[in-house]
């Protein structure tokens, strides 16, 4: 797969960072650490768990990557689309949906002015339950059910 030239910017030319980010733009939904280095492992088995975290951090740290925290306290990664978003996480099914906030961004802005700040950055995230998880025990539209 290639690379954005964001991420290949990133990945340099270090081996190790780069299977890390070539495996995070190859996933299709959000991963865990342990699912993202059991991919790395089966194509680079010399990359370390402790690169993986180090990357992770590096390109959350450079809004690159998102973090979610799960209901359950589970973490969960995902590629940062570069697009202000609303993200909607099921803590019964763990589904993530990506919403635009154009809607809401102008309130929000204008709330934080009327209190003197300036909203550098907005991310927002709404935690909901899944009905066909918890009235079924699995979820059709969830691919992690």
């Amino acid at each position: 797969m290639a690379l954005s030239p964001e991420l290949e910017a990133f990945a340099g030319k270090r081996a190790a960072r780069k299977a890390v980010v070539e495996a995070i733009a190859a996933a299709r939904h959000v991963f865990s650490v342990d699912q993202l280095f059991r991919n790395i492992r089966a194509k680079a088995p010399t990359v370390s768990r402790s690169t993986v975290y180090r990357t992770l951090r590096t390109m959350r740290e450079s809004s690159l990557l998102r973090e979610t925290v799960l209901g359950s306290g589970a973490r969960v990664y995902h590629l940062a689309s570069g697009k202000k978003g609303m993200l909607w996480i099921c803590d019964d099914c763990h589904r993530i949906c990506s919403l635009p906030i154009t809607d809401v961004e102008a309130t929000l802005i204008a709330a934080s002015e009327s209190c003197g700040f300036t909203p550098e950055k907005i991310d927002i995230e709404v935690h909901f339950r899944c009905e066909q998880m918890r009235s079924y025990g699995v979820c059709s539209i969830s691919h992690m059910s």
